[in-house]
């Protein structure tokens, strides 16, 4: 959650705050105060230096997250077997078809659904955003380049949207039907099992 966040947080400071334009402002501003007069193009380009250098945070906030990502998927293969994503999966769903009226079951059902939803928009952007930094040798890059990076931009909304939903479902289960879980969660108590 840290490293995910540490990405969002630098496209939304590199995006605001240290947009180019904006820093070559405050740097044209500051010169002046000082009575040095500069050329506006090596203004704007110093700025877009300063903007790169930026932007290598989330170049490596990114590399964490493939990172991690990957220690993600290779645990999944070598879990026990009663502890793998699918199989749970698959255990919900016949218990909430058996009876559908089972709360816990399809409140379980849907946040393991959820679950997989994130991990495929996060295998999508991480595959995205290495073909963004790595791709530019294949022959094709130029002409994919613009929906490559939509939908790598479209990620990050996504999860916004994710993070604030997470927190939100985290902190209506605390004070509704499963209070004690933030307590579970950072003292490693076991998850609800059916």
């Amino acid at each position: 959650m840290l490293v995910l966040s540490g990405s969002l947080l630098t496209v939304v400071i590199t995006a605001t705050v240290m947009k180019t334009s904006g820093v070559s402002n405050l740097l044209k501003e500051g010169l002046a105060k000082s009575g040095i007069n500069i050329k506006q193009e090596v203004i704007n380009s110093t700025a877009q230096r300063i903007t790169d250098s930026f932007w290598f945070l989330h170049l490596y906030f990114g590399y964490a997250l493939t990172a991690l990502l990957m220690f993600r998927l290779l645990l999944e293969c070598f879990q026990m077997r009663e502890q793998k994503l699918i199989r749970s999966l698959k255990k919900l769903a016949v218990i909430y078809k058996s009876n559908h009226q089972n709360y816990q079951a399809r409140h379980l059902l849907i946040v393991k659904i959820i679950y997989m939803i994130f991990y495929l928009a996060l295998i999508v952007m991480v595959c995205t955003g290495l073909f963004i930094g790595y791709g530019t040798s294949l022959s094709f890059y130029n002409a994919v380049i613009g929906p490559v990076r939509a939908v790598h931009s479209a990620g990050f909304y996504f999860m916004l949207i994710f993070i604030f939903t997470h927190l939100c479902g985290v902190y209506l289960a605390e004070k509704g039907r499963s209070p004690g879980i933030v307590s579970g969660m950072i003292h490693g108590k076991p998850p609800v099992e059916l």
